[in-house]
């Protein structure tokens, strides 16, 4: 079923990560300048190919909804601390929007795909993407 659906919409879904990892700057955590540097020009670079927004592509939310969605105002502070009795829990140099693909994508976005993924239910999406492109008026009458 994967492969029909693949050559329809042009994709298909692998166990793959992405491109070789061996290839990356692995490290969240950035301490030299040329690091810092190298994700200014990574994200300027993304900005440039998504024609200047700095949302996921996919569900177009902005990093303040993705840090909102965790739990977490745009300072990084948990929204709900007091609450749950909880301290000192922040967000700090966690990435909640990757700027490596050809389009900038989040983190909802990436933890939805490796759920459908892990459930080994990657034609299913193949196929609902499938009648989100050809079937529109049957899926929204």
């Amino acid at each position: 079923m994967a492969g029909r659906n693949s050559a329809v919409i042009g994709l298909e879904l692998t166990n793959s990560t992405g491109p070789d990892p061996s290839k990356w700057n692995g490290s969240t955590r950035r301490t030299s300048m040329s690091d810092i540097t190298d994700e200014f020009r990574r994200w300027f670079e993304a900005l440039d190919r998504s024609g200047g927004e700095d949302r996921c592509y996919l569900c177009r939310r902005a990093p303040a909804e993705v840090k909102q969605f965790f739990g977490f105002d745009e300072d990084g502070q948990a929204t709900e601390a007091a609450t749950f009795g909880l301290e000192d829990v922040t967000l700090e140099e966690a990435d909640i929007l990757s700027y490596r693909s050809l389009r900038p994508v989040c983190a909802v976005c990436q933890l939805n795909l490796e759920g459908i993924t892990a459930l080994g239910e990657g034609g299913i999406l193949l196929e609902v993407l499938r009648e989100m492109r050809e079937e529109r008026d049957k899926l929204w009458p």
